[in-house]
């Protein structure tokens, strides 16, 4: 086991207002997908980090002894790459599919931490593996082919994901470079703009249509949806988001 370390940092917006370090680790189901673990009584997250010179380290966050109010943020990964392989993992499966590939992915892949726990996969690690093991052991399925293409690209090269984290790219171009690339569809892309902090676009799945069902009381088409949100502009998407997770963290 590694040395305990330990550091108390402030949580604040880039404009200085207060962020609500909870409901950020409570934004979304694929803020729990391994490595990271929340611990919903005590309200932490721990996760494991990769390193340089193939070493890992396990930390864990909470709250420190002061309150805060703001949602309207979304957990994120360590790498766009990251968040785009979890995110393919989540397309057209129930979310134990999504949680069973994920792992799988870290279990088999990820650098081991000092106290055994793994981080999220290299590119190199998931290009290097074969299409029997994605096949095989991730299961995959249609998916094994994206997720070796888009490790192969970003381990040669070919692929600079975490340019999309670029604030002067326009969500246009970025919206476009995620639709091109494999297994990314508008779900995919609408979720990976909304974690890199673009949130114009609704997430419209089989989750969000029948939440919003819901709570509204009666089906609505997309179109419908969009247009109730568009007085949000720039911000409709997250302002849907919010709206339909509202009632998973318990107000005070």
């Amino acid at each position: 086991m590694g040395k305990r370390w330990s550091a108390e940092l402030e949580l604040a917006g880039a404009g200085g207002e207060p962020v609500d370090l909870w409901r950020t680790l409570a934004s979304h189901g694929v803020a729990d997908l391994a490595p990271n673990a929340i611990d919903e009584e005590e309200r932490t997250l721990e996760t494991t980090l990769a390193l340089p010179r193939g070493r890992a380290r396990t930390i864990r966050i909470r709250s420190g002894a002061w309150t805060v109010a703001g949602s309207g943020r979304m957990l994120r990964s360590p790498t766009v790459f990251e968040d785009v392989v979890k995110t393919v993992c989540t397309t057209n499966c129930a979310w134990s599919a999504t949680v069973r590939m994920v792992g799988a992915l870290v279990s088999e892949l990820g650098v081991e931490a000092p106290d055994g726990r793994r981080a999220f996969p290299t590119p190199e690690a998931m290009a290097k593996a074969n299409a029997a093991f994605y096949k095989g052991k991730v299961r995959a399925g249609y998916r094994g082919p994206y997720l070796r293409s888009l490790a192969s690209d970003v381990a040669a090269g070919k692929l600079e994901l975490e340019a999309l984290d670029d604030p002067q790219l326009p969500d246009e171009e970025v919206a476009a470079r995620l639709l091109e690339l494999p297994g990314c569809g508008p779900y995919a892309t609408a979720h990976m703009m909304m974690l890199l902090g673009r949130y114009s676009r609704l997430i419209l799945d089989s989750w969000t249509r029948p939440k919003y069902a819901r709570l509204r009381g009666r089906k609505a088409s997309d179109k419908t949806i969009e247009r109730r949100f568009r007085p949000y502009r720039d911000y409709a998407g997250l302002a849907f988001w919010l709206y339909l997770t509202r009632d998973w963290v318990e107000e005070p």
